[in-house]
């Protein structure tokens, strides 16, 4: 887990007010290795037989707003944190 959370493949959270390692939670970090484990796996089969359109078309078009979400949250608040540090927003934000 270590070359992963180095590597920024993964990432190591902790809930608030929890010290023990026991209750760390591991959560995919790169947005490439996230969308392939959400939607390659369980469709390789029809992929490798030529139906890659049709998959994508059939069972990833259909709820990829709901997988974009997270990921569009996620860009937003590295685009604030970042404009934060960089004192080029109206505000401040208190991390």
């Amino acid at each position: 887990m270590k070359t992963l959370i180095d590597l920024q493949i993964v990432e190591k959270e902790m809930p608030q007010g929890k010290k023990t390692e026991r209750n760390s939670i591991y959560r995919l970090k790169d947005n490439m290795f996230k969308f392939w484990y959400r939607f390659i796996p369980k469709n390789i089969t029809n992929i490798e037989s030529g139906l890659g359109e049709q998959v994508f078309k059939s069972r990833v078009l259909p709820v990829i707003s709901d997988y974009l979400d997270k990921i569009f949250e996620d860009i937003c608040i590295e685009y604030l944190l970042c404009c934060n540090k960089a004192m080029t927003l109206p505000f401040f934000l208190y991390i």
